[in-house]
């Protein structure tokens, strides 16, 4: 059980400003002694109640640590709203949304925390954990106030996917995407050939008709002409990610119940498809496995909703700050449209929809920031975990996509794991290298207790 409540925090953390609400989640059911410390799960896009539900780990090695558990929203998101319904209407009001406000955020409530609710625990460790955007928070978190924090477990983190990072291989995500599927039973040839089949079916009516009743699309979303085959071909990507983002061993909640391993079943009709009418259906069983949990589903709107082109808490990051440099090569290395490499002016002119609300991209877009703000090697960090699965598409944007260490800084990979998997809660079904890379992880985290334990004694032992 968690009980929810608000702290108050600045509009603009520079400056002295009107407060506002701050949501955060507590549990201290396992608290025992005045020195336990506190497990501090970094708010992302998801707010403090996904997090709940997806980071089990923390939940299962709490008792052994006798932790409090803190889950915190991030500004503009979950019930953090700072302006209420009128937090995205215009650039005055989303304008204060950035990663250094939230990380602020973060150390405000560390500190609000230590004086005012837990004042038992003012001199107890705080543990980061995220992951995804919220690892990267993590070790950004740890890395800007190393003195309010002892360490950071940073799972499936791409803290280094960025254009002006070194080296980096802008279209590794997308080569992931085809090698995951491929290796869960997918033939590359059918991945193209159903890719093409699609293209090829728009150019007649018959085709289009056929595509439109056996994808079961709404009269919203149809395929009236050549082009509209775009629409569907980009949404079959984001099925695509979306099932490796859930390719668990285990039966897990994602968009609704999605079964063990779903790529093998999206894989099925691939590898035995052999005409044309049969590639172009093919995907058709991982859109249904992802969108239709329920079965319930008796036609799929895939584009043209309503709020399309209106801007939210994730879109203005991206169009800021979160400007992930990857890309794809197109055929015949992957069947999506050739994007690579990656071009920040065509990037940037996506966003010109937000121009009505006051979004400027000539200042406002910033795509080498983050690398500037945060460094991607860090020399002057110590004690953060960075987890990675081996089969997450994002793996080749961590800090290193093999195990490793630079001194305290230490990188873990989780053989066939996918996204974010070692942060989730434990099941019967996880693969042994899950269950080694989560005890690593406890031993680095016993570890980081111990030394912020010894040097508040040092501390005090000299006053």
């Amino acid at each position: 059980m968690v009980t929810s409540s608000f702290y108050k925090r600045q509009t603009d953390s520079d400056r002295q400003n009107t407060d506002e609400d701050g949501q955060y989640l507590l549990n201290t059911q396992y608290v025992k002694t005045n020195d336990a410390p506190i497990f501090f799960c970094v708010g992302e896009e998801g707010g403090a109640e996904y997090d709940v539900s997806q980071l089990g780990f923390i939940w299962d090695i709490a008792p052994e640590f006798n932790a409090a558990l803190i889950y915190v929203d991030h500004r503009y998101f979950g019930k953090s709203l700072p302006f209420g319904d009128d937090s995205f209407s215009n650039i005055s009001m989303i304008g204060y949304l950035s990663t250094e406000q939230a990380l602020a955020d973060n150390a405000l409530l560390i500190v609000h925390l230590k004086e005012k609710r837990l004042q038992n625990l003012k001199n107890s460790p705080v543990i980061l954990f995220g992951y995804s955007y919220g690892g990267m928070m993590a070790a950004w978190m740890r890395i800007k106030y190393p003195h309010l924090t002892a360490g950071a477990i940073a799972s499936s983190a791409p803290v280094r996917y960025f254009d002006n990072v070194p080296n980096i291989n802008q279209h590794s995500y997308v080569d992931n995407i085809m090698k995951i599927f491929v290796k869960n039973g997918c033939p590359f040839n059918s991945i193209m050939g159903s890719f093409d089949a699609i293209r090829k079916m728009a150019n007649t009516p018959n085709g289009r008709k056929y595509l439109n009743e056996q994808y079961h699309l709404s009269p919203l979303s149809q395929i009236n002409n050549p082009s509209d085959a775009e629409n569907l071909l980009g949404e079959l990507q984001n099925v695509m990610f979306y099932l490796i983002l859930s390719n668990y061993p285990y039966p897990a909640k994602y968009f609704g119940s999605i079964p063990a391993y779903p790529i093998k079943i999206a894989c099925k009709p691939f590898a035995s498809a052999k005409t044309q009418e049969q590639l172009a259906i093919a995907p058709f069983i991982g859109l249904n496995l992802l969108y239709n949990t329920t079965g319930e589903e008796k036609d799929f709107q895939l584009w043209n909703f309503t709020d399309d082109g209106k801007i939210y808490g994730w879109t203005f990051l991206e169009a800021t700050q979160l400007v992930f440099a990857f890309c794809s090569r197109g055929p015949p290395f992957d069947p999506f449209n050739k994007t690579c490499p990656f071009n920040e002016t065509f990037d940037a002119s996506s966003y010109d929809s937000y121009n009505s609300i006051g979004y400027n991209k000539d200042s406002m877009y910033r795509p080498h920031w983050l690398m500037n703000e945060y460094g991607y090697e860090y020399p002057t960090a110590s004690n953060i975990v960075f987890s990675n699965g081996d089969a997450d598409l994002w793996l080749d944007g961590g800090w290193r996509n093999r195990n490793t260490n630079i001194g305290s800084i230490y990188s873990l990979i989780v053989k066939d794991g996918t996204h974010g998997y070692d942060i989730r809660e434990a099941n019967p079904l996880d693969t042994q290298s899950v269950k080694d890379v989560r005890n690593q992880e406890k031993q680095h985290i016993r570890n980081w207790i111990h030394q912020a334990k010894f040097a508040t004694n040092s501390s005090e032992e000299t006053k």
